[in-house]
């Protein structure tokens, strides 16, 4: 039996393509994952920034500064401290709400403790609104701030504890 040329050249010519159309294959899926691993990891680090800036807002990183304003007499500055505030919370609020969707791409934990956060900071936004008020205890907002700050650097930690080494 003899080989025609044309049919041995066909032949190769099919497996090359065929070891061709095979590592397109394997680079395609390369580059799938890293940008899927690229993609974890800016969420990721959005949530831990999301949980740095609450950790920042003044009505939970200054303490001081909070106990101060509440103490304060004069409507006009309390207007405006109470509008910071709520500037601040909505800015929160609106990052919670975008976050909460990133996170159904994640890892339950992580959906977790950013629902938590989100309770947590609900809870205190709303006991600020009493303090405004004066109808809260002498330590309630100290003592939400603390368990504010727990609930933020356990979300944190989480989220870290998902980035890649």
């Amino acid at each position: 039996m003899t080989w025609n040329w044309t049919a041995i050249g066909t032949i190769l010519l099919a497996i090359a393509t065929g070891v061709l159309a095979f590592f397109n294959w394997k680079i395609i899926k390369q580059n799938s994952e890293i940008r899927q691993k690229e993609r974890k990891e800016r969420l990721l680090k959005e949530i831990i920034n999301w949980g740095e800036s609450i950790k920042r807002c003044s009505f939970i990183s200054n303490l001081e500064e909070l106990i101060i304003v509440l103490k304060l007499t004069g409507d006009d500055k309390r207007r405006v401290l109470a509008l910071k505030h709520d500037y601040e919370c909505r800015i929160v609020g609106v990052r919670y709400t975008y976050l909460k969707k990133v996170a159904s791409e994640l890892d339950v934990s992580v959906q977790s403790a950013i629902k938590d956060v989100s309770a947590t900071l609900a809870r205190h936004i709303i006991l600020l609104g009493l303090e405004w008020e004066g109808k809260t205890k002498e330590n309630d907002v100290p003592d939400s701030i603390d368990i504010l700050k727990e609930s933020v650097n356990k979300m944190i930690e989480v989220a870290a504890s998902f980035l890649p080494k």
